[in-house]
């Protein structure tokens, strides 16, 4: 039901809650869906991320999508990167942040504890 969650969503951006997109480019929601709701970040399906290094017509769309997101201020994730190839080409497209084995392996909430929190 398409205006409950766009209600729903709404609601929750007035309250101050954060709004994520994830898997945008799976083909689950169409761009006019997306623009009509109040999304503050979007997260690539990781096959735009993963197809970077070998189909140009998916590079030009993944350029395209940054590119869209950042004018509608929409900041983006990538999910699922795991070369610096990946990271260097997400990077020069304007990517704001990326998740994958480049960055850290899978980590229980102890091990990210113990290896973050005791930074400070």
């Amino acid at each position: 039901d398409w205006p409950a969650l766009l209600d729903g969503a709404h609601w929750l951006h007035l309250s101050g809650i954060t709004i994520a997109l994830d898997y945008l480019g799976d083909g689950r929601l169409t761009l006019n869906e997306m623009i009509t709701l109040p999304i503050q970040s979007v997260v690539l399906d990781n096959s735009q991320g993963q197809s970077l290094t070998s189909d140009n017509r998916k590079t030009a769309l993944t350029d395209a999508l940054i590119y869209l997101c950042h004018k509608l201020h929409i900041s983006v994730v990538a999910r699922g990167v795991s070369s610096t190839y990946l990271l260097t080409k997400l990077r020069k497209m304007g990517c704001d942040q990326v998740q994958g084995s480049i960055v850290s392996r899978p980590l229980t909430s102890e091990a990210f504890a113990s290896a973050h929190l005791s930074r400070r």
